[in-house]
């Protein structure tokens, strides 16, 4: 009975991880049969600059925001860039309504809960899932249109997906304690087309992270916001994707200035939608560049700014 009872302890262990990479398996089955109808069947990855202008109809040309219903002046001026782009339909959400629509897609989270400690938590999830569903362009409020915007995306209509890098101080340790991620990428802006599934990979890897930390009682902080749904986890997860389902890994692979393009999946330098945010490279290829927006930290969401009157951000473009 004794020996038995030793049989089983080793056995169930083994039993219970062979179940997991079998379901780990499938479900990087499901993901790599989804995306294989967005590739372009690149046999590697390429530097972005190889992409000749594309069919322009191809973009999804949809722009969403969402605010608060109080803010500054200087924020219309922002938002007002984006109202009327030739060819595009432009999409405002209140915050509430970004809460209501939440609730419906994700009822198995406590929005009231997240709504009360940290509201960002619940915009961050916004636009992944409304991006994933709808597909278009997302833009915080504090994201000013580049008046190279339409050229720019002309020249990127064969991209699924449309990211860029916040920051890349992998190479330089004095500053990489600014960030959450040595190379980071920038969540105020992005670009997909509707049911992407590397939308649907980010979106699931948040939700599950919301979820385990909901069960727990103490007070959300605005620390722990980089982790659960900011550019932390979002960069997590599109890295994530890069390895599963292309194939590169690309802290290894991406040189510091330059832009890239793996299957379908475009990823900027800091030109893209980083610009005002001092350069992070020795180094870049204008070629490479593909400007979008312009980004004004504002960091209203976190506890220290919360209740205060922002000051207008330095050197703005707009009067």
């Amino acid at each position: 009975m004794q020996k038995l009872s030793k049989n089983l302890t080793l056995i169930i262990p083994i039993v219970i991880i062979f179940i997991i990479t079998i379901s780990f398996s499938i479900n990087l089955y499901k993901l790599s049969n989804e995306e294989d109808k967005y590739s372009i069947h690149l046999k590697s990855p390429v530097n972005i600059n190889n992409i000749s202008d594309g069919n322009i109809n191809q973009l999804t040309k949809k722009i969403w925001q969402t605010a608060q219903s109080e803010r500054p002046q200087f924020i219309n001026k922002f938002m007002n860039t984006w109202h009327n782009v030739s060819g595009w339909e432009y999409n405002f959400i209140s915050n509430n309504e970004a809460i209501d629509y939440l609730k419906l897609k994700f009822p198995e989270l406590n929005f009231t809960r997240i709504a009360k400690e940290q509201e960002i938590l619940a915009y961050d999830l916004f636009r992944y899932s409304k991006i994933y569903y709808e597909g278009g362009l997302y833009a915080d409020s504090n994201v000013e249109k580049a008046d190279e915007f339409e050229t720019s995306m002309n020249r990127l209509s064969e991209c699924s997906v449309i990211v860029g890098i916040e920051a890349d101080f992998r190479h330089n340790s004095s500053r990489k304690a600014e960030m959450a991620r040595d190379l980071q990428l920038c969540q105020w802006s992005l670009y997909a087309a509707p049911k992407h599934p590397m939308l649907k990979y980010v979106t699931h890897r948040i939700t599950q992270r919301l979820r385990y930390r909901l069960m727990r009682s103490d007070s959300i902080s605005s620390e722990e916001v980089m982790e659960l749904t900011g550019p932390g986890i979002w960069t997590d997860a599109v890295k994530e994707y890069l390895k599963l389902v292309v194939g590169v890994d690309i802290e290894k692979q991406m040189k510091c200035g330059r832009s890239y393009k793996y299957k379908d999946i475009c990823m900027l330098n800091s030109n893209g939608f980083a610009r005002t945010a001092p350069h992070s490279c020795e180094y870049e290829v204008k070629e490479d560049n593909f400007v979008l927006s312009y980004h004004y930290f504002w960091s209203s969401w976190k506890d220290s700014n919360k209740g205060k009157n922002l000051k207008r951000p330095k050197q703005l473009r707009i009067a």
